[in-house]
């Protein structure tokens, strides 16, 4: 019997592929599926920007695992568009010719486009001159709940547990193993107990007398009401600081690595940020609108902060804990390009075969006490 927490994309993978292979599994969920970090993501499927090698060939086999998936599981939540960069700055331009011939160096699809191929693979664009681009053809967006849903229906179908909410309020343990969790007055039992809670994963430890370390990252989205515009790609403007794509509807997802750096360091501070009417909302778009003339005059319906999951030295941390039997860590940034592919390396771990792609990532080496 295993138990998996939490109803994310990593959480709906594995739930799926314990099932499918015909194992009794029980899904727990706080609040609701996908109404974490998952429903709160930008979903960009990528290996653009991973290094080092190892970490970069596990984001390509989860990239890949996404194309496999939706040849598996129908849904339309899969949408390979590519991802466009686009560089203004010399120095941006530089960085990104680099970056391309590492990636076709490692195999991966790449290649360096001129202005002209830029705007006719996105016409909306306004492109600086000068500008440098590159197109990445494999990668896209996922409409994460919309995935997360087909998962849990057909996890059900072969015969999966789902309940929410119930938020795990401890782990059960006899004679120093884990044998299940607990949710108010109710124990769950599982052989295995598998903690896919995003964020908050691994805090179910610490009452056992060990953290993981973990980094503090906050990221902020604005969505734009929607827009007669035909864009396709993923895109991102280095030179300008902000990246978006596509969100179903007309609508337009965005954010910035530079907006998240500047966030304030109070959590409370955070969420007010989270207004379409904050400043940093209004940064966002202002960005936006510099470079896709679509937004101009347009409004935001929303803005969504989201909580990564984000380990301590940044890398995943997937695998059972030193001295904790029968409990499975899945801890990892880059939850929704990693999610298919995890699901299917975790349900094969647990039940005995282990996974190459994993070992340079086990949680040992960020656990405390």
């Amino acid at each position: 019997m295993y138990l998996v927490i939490g109803a994310g994309v990593v959480g709906a993978a594995v739930a799926y592929e314990l099932a499918r292979g015909g194992e009794a599994v029980t899904l727990l969920e706080a609040e609701r599926p996908a109404g974490g970090t998952s429903g709160s993501s930008f979903a960009w499927t990528n290996a653009n920007e991973k290094p080092p090698r190892p970490y970069h060939d596990l984001n390509a086999a989860g990239l890949a695992e996404y194309h496999r998936l939706a040849r598996e599981l129908a849904g339309g939540w899969f949408h390979p568009t590519g991802n466009l960069s686009v560089a203004s700055a010399p120095a941006d331009q530089t960085a990104l010719e680099a970056r391309v011939t590492r990636l076709r160096e490692w195999g991966y699809a790449a290649e360096l486009i001129d202005a002209a191929r830029v705007a006719a693979l996105a016409p909306d664009l306004t492109i600086p001159s000068g500008a440098l681009g590159a197109f990445f053809p494999e990668e896209g967006w996922v409409a994460v709940t919309v995935l997360v849903h087909a998962l849990l229906e057909a996890a059900t179908q072969h015969g999966a547990r789902v309940v929410y909410p119930a938020p795990v309020e401890e782990l059960a343990v006899q004679s120093g193993r884990v044998v299940g969790a607990r949710v108010g007055e109710t124990v769950y039992p599982a052989d295995v107990v598998i903690d896919c809670a995003g964020p908050r994963a691994g805090h179910l430890l610490e009452s056992l007398g060990r953290k993981i370390r973990r980094q503090r990252s906050p990221g902020l989205l604005a969505i734009s009401e929607a827009l007669a515009t035909c864009l396709a790609p993923v895109v991102h403007f280095a030179s300008e600081g902000v990246y978006f794509r596509p969100d179903g509807g007309g609508r337009v997802r965005i954010g910035s690595e530079e907006v998240d750096g500047a966030l304030p360091a109070d959590d409370a501070a955070v969420r007010e940020a989270a207004s379409p009417g904050s400043p940093q909302a209004r940064d966002l778009l202002d960005r936006a609108r510099a470079v896709f003339p679509p937004l101009v005059g347009a409004r935001l319906e929303a803005v969504r902060l989201g909580w990564r999951a984000m380990p301590g030295d940044g890398f995943s941390a997937v695998g059972p804990v030193p001295g904790v039997a029968g409990y499975y860590l899945a801890f990892t940034h880059s939850g929704v390009t990693l999610g298919p592919l995890l699901g299917r390396l975790v349900a094969d771990e647990v039940q005995g075969h282990p996974a190459d792609l994993l070992a340079r990532f086990r949680p040992d080496r960020l656990v405390v006490g």
